[in-house]
């Protein structure tokens, strides 16, 4: 009987050897789970963002998605086609085995082979939508790091993080030489750290070896700003004493005002001679927002100041607080007065593009009464300007002595070839004060900058100033180049040029090159003043062209010569006066002209 149930036994076990060994293994030993394994991360477009007190967390601009990488496990049994057959079996080759002839199955083997092969991978990139998470308090400065909330997959990689700054973020490093670098500008709420090298001696130092310097509060009239040893710890300055830097090697200090403004502080600094210099320290603080893209100002509001802030172009209404801005910027609008100043545009330095557009400055009408402490109504102090004139311009000077619109001699104005408006600047005689300004240049005893015509209708007066060109009276030299490409252009003076020089200059020098447009020059004395010639250095002179059967301004298309011309005559802008007449200036040599204008083409040898 024990036999019996011994055999019965051994039976049982005989037949569970037999199965499959693939059958018993019905779980996959993976890793992986969920949808799959991140292994990286792509790199984010922005880590760092810095924001004012209050700004929400919808509002930081967190990315909905990132960019990942997973890998995912190739699935059990998803093998060749011959793996599947010698795991499960192939009924043809069981159709050849006969008893006793089956291959046994080599459980040892598989066993080792389970053991060395390496799973097989699936590696996709593809974006996953996140949330992020972080102790963030929108009215609370400091900084917060927020990382991702990532669901349905394993995370293996490190992840990504974005610091936001509340009201403390350091936008740039400033250094200065005491002297050497010594304007700052930043937005409000901004961290501004300045390096501060002192340049005389070694510096008197405290018992750590830290440099001492003194440095009194930055102020903006009644509004005031303040200095910290350190960003983090918020460790103030104390003002008008002579304490030891503790940061670093010593040598900077943290800038911080909640107003705009233009702040001013001294920085004192006592070398090994104990001699104490001072130095002052200019920042201008703006209020932090994106530069304006291609504003609009009327001149009737107030004035508008232009100037270069480190490559960043901004304006002013009041000469204090500064925007930033982007583009072409226009001035519309009427100031005018006949008694007393009125609102005006002041170019203090960078390239500026301006559009006047339909835009009045200055006196009121040509001939209004005199004010000396009227300036130019529109004034390039150093710089370029590229103005585009669209609409009816009209700059009049109220004061005898300031250009209508002055340049400077170190400054440039461009008209663009892209106007399509006029512009009228006059510097004229009002009652028995003879404008001694230029039209467009120089002040009165004042020579002018570069001056360029490219398009437009431009015309230019001065009684003893150039139309064009210098002031009155100038007695040191030449003036600056002034070059016509296109354009209409009527420049007229009393008693100066009509380009080039005013009334008593004793210079010779100054040259102006026409290469296009029509330029009708008049003047009591000599027209044009200095060399004149085309790009090529070749003496120009003036042809008169009239077109039979024009009476109004015609525009022109295009303008060629016998024998031809090896340069193109500009004719951007470029339009007969009301009876029919072009003035254009070409070599000597040139014995026909072909003119083409409002759909006719007019030829005839110049005279």
């Amino acid at each position: 009987m024990k036999k019996r149930i011994l055999s019965i036994w051994l039976s049982v076990c005989m037949v569970l050897t037999m199965f499959p060994i693939s059958a018993m293994a019905e779980e996959v030993d993976s890793s992986i789970v969920m949808s799959g394994e991140i292994i990286a991360f792509a790199p984010l477009a922005e880590t760092e963002i810095s924001v004012s007190t209050g700004t929400a967390i919808e509002d930081l601009g967190l990315p909905e998605s990132l960019t990942v990488t997973v890998r995912t496990a190739v699935t059990a049994g998803a093998g060749t086609s011959e793996e599947a057959v010698q795991d499960s079996g192939n009924p043809g080759n069981l159709a050849e085995a006969t008893p006793g002839s089956a291959t046994p199955t080599n459980s040892n083997r598989q066993t080792e082979t389970n053991e060395t092969t390496e799973p097989e991978w699936n590696i996709t990139t593809l974006d996953i939508l996140v949330t992020w998470t972080s102790a963030y308090d929108m009215d609370t400065e400091g900084i917060y790091v927020f990382t991702p909330v990532i669901e349905d997959y394993f995370v293996s990689a490190a992840l990504p993080e974005i610091t936001v700054t509340v009201g403390t973020a350091k936008l740039q490093t400033q250094r200065t030489a005491f002297g050497a670098l010594d304007t700052f500008s930043v937005a409000i709420n901004t961290m501004l750290d300045i390096e501060v090298l002192p340049i005389y001696g070694d510096p008197d130092v405290d018992m750590m070896g830290n440099p001492r310097h003194s440095f009194t509060q930055p102020t903006d009239g009644s509004k005031s700003a303040d200095l910290y040893w350190d960003a983090g710890s918020r460790l103030k300055v104390e003002y008008d004493t002579n304490s030891a830097m503790t940061v670093g090697a010593g040598s900077t200090i943290y800038f911080y005002a909640e107003e705009s403004g233009t702040y001013t502080f001294t920085a004192t600094f006592t070398g090994d001679n104990d001699i104490p210099h001072d130095y002052p320290i200019t920042v201008t603080v703006t209020d932090g927002s994106a530069p304006a893209s291609n504003p609009t100002k009327s001149i009737a509001d107030s004035n508008l100041y232009f100037k270069d802030n480190s490559g960043d172009t901004q304006y002013s209404t009041d000469n204090t607080t500064w925007t930033s801005y982007t583009g072409e910027f226009t001035i519309t609008g009427s100031s005018t007065s006949d008694a007393a100043a009125t609102h005006t545009v002041i170019v203090q330095s960078g390239t500026h593009n301006i559009t006047l557009s339909d835009c009045s400055i200055g006196a009121a009408t040509a001939t209004g009464i005199y004010n000396q402490a009227s300036p130019s109504p529109f004034d390039i102090q150093s710089g370029t300007v590229n103005l585009t004139l669209t609409g009816e311009n009209k700059l009049y000077s109220i004061n005898e002595g300031k250009a209508a619109l002055h340049v400077n001699p170190s400054a440039s104005l461009v008209v663009t070839a892209e106007s399509t408006g006029s512009l009228d600047a006059r510097c004229h005689k009002n009652n028995a004060n003879y404008g001694r300004g230029a039209g467009i240049g120089g002040d009165n005893t004042q020579a002018s900058g570069t001056i360029s015509i490219n398009g437009g209708e431009v015309s230019a007066y001065s009684f003893n100033g150039a139309g064009i060109g210098n002031g009155n009276k100038y007695t040191y030299g030449e003036f600056g180049d002034i070059r016509i490409t296109g354009g209409t252009v009527v420049a007229q003076s009393d008693n100066g040029n009509g380009i080039g020089f005013g009334n008593l200059n004793s210079g010779t020098g100054g040259s102006v090159t026409i290469t296009g447009g029509s330029v009708n020059t008049s003047s009591k004395t000599s027209p044009i003043g200095g060399t004149l010639k085309n790009d090529n250095d070749i003496p120009v002179q003036l042809y008169t062209l009239t077109l039979l059967g024009v009476s109004a301004p015609t525009a022109v298309a295009a303008l060629s010569t016998t024998p031809e011309l090896d340069y193109v005559y500009g004719t951007s802008g470029m339009k007969t006066d009301g009876d029919g007449r072009l003035y254009v200036y070409l070599p000597t040599e040139k014995t026909a002209v072909s003119v083409t204008a409002g759909g006719v083409t007019y030829a005839k040898a110049p005279s």
